[in-house]
C-alpha cells in the first residue's frame, strides 16, 4: 500500500486504520510522532526567536523535548494501561503508546501559527491561547481514539487519561526534585 492510499483511508476511516497500526504494532510511527512534536516546538521557538536562538540550543531543546514527550508518552501509556485494565480488562500499553505518539503530529500547527506570526504581529499576543487550544485538539484526538478503538465511553477515556497524569506527574517533579538537590549537592559540596 502506498503511503497516498494510507493517507486516503485515513481521511475515509481514521478508527480503522489507527486499530490496523495498533494491531501491527506500528511503533515506528508514533516515534515518528514524537520527533514532529519535538521538532515543531522547537521550530516554533525558533521562528519566535527571530534567528536570536543559536543551532546548538535547538538541537538541544530538540533533544530534550523529544526525551520529555517519550517519557511523559511512556508513562501516560503505562498507567492508563493499568487503569483500563483494572476498570474494563481493555488495554493495550502499545497501543496507547502509539496513539499518544501519532497525536504529536497535531503540535505542527504550532509551526504554522508561528509563521503566521512571524507576518502579522498582533497574533503573537494570543500566542497561549493558541497553544492551549493545540493541547485542547491533542487530547481530544486522543479521547476520540481511544472511544473509536477500544470502544471505551467518553467518560472512561478522559478518566483514564486524568488519572493517568497523577503518577507521571509524581515521577516528573520526583526526577525535577532529584536533579536540583544534586546540582545544589555539586554547588555547595
Amino acid at each position: 500500500m502506498t503511503f497516498l492510499d494510507k493517507f486516503f483511508d485515513l481521511a475515509k476511516n481514521p478508527a480503522q486504520v489507527f486499530a490496523d497500526m495498533i494491531s501491527k504494532k506500528e511503533v515506528r510511527t508514533a516515534i515518528w510522532g514524537y520527533v514532529i512534536g519535538a521538532l515543531s516546538l522547537m521550530m516554533m521557538c525558533g521562528i519566535e526567536g527571530g534567528g536570536t536562538i543559536s543551532v546548538f540550543w535547538l538541537f538541544m531543546g530538540f533533544v530534550g523535548f523529544l526525551i520529555f514527550n517519550l517519557g511523559l508518552g511512556f508513562f501516560f501509556a503505562a498507567s492508563a494501561h493499568l487503569f483500563l485494565e483494572l476498570t474494563t480488562g481493555k488495554g493495550n500499553a502499545v497501543g496507547l503508546f502509539i496513539l499518544l505518539g501519532l497525536s504529536e503530529f497535531t503540535k505542527a500547527l504550532l509551526v504554522a501559527f508561528a509563521l503566521m506570526a512571524s507576518a502579522i504581529p498582533q497574533l503573537a499576543a494570543i500566542r497561549w491561547l493558541i497553544v492551549i487550544a493545540i493541547l485542547i485538539l491533542q487530547l481530544m484526538f486522543i479521547l476520540f481514539m481511544m472511544q473509536r478503538v477500544y470502544g471505551l465511553g467518553k467518560i472512561r477515556s478522559f478518566f483514564a487519561l486524568a488519572i493517568s497524569v497523577i503518577p507521571s506527574a509524581v515521577f516528573f517533579f520526583a526526577a525535577g526534585f532529584a536533579l536540583i538537590s544534586f546540582i545544589f549537592w555539586l554547588i555547595l559540596k
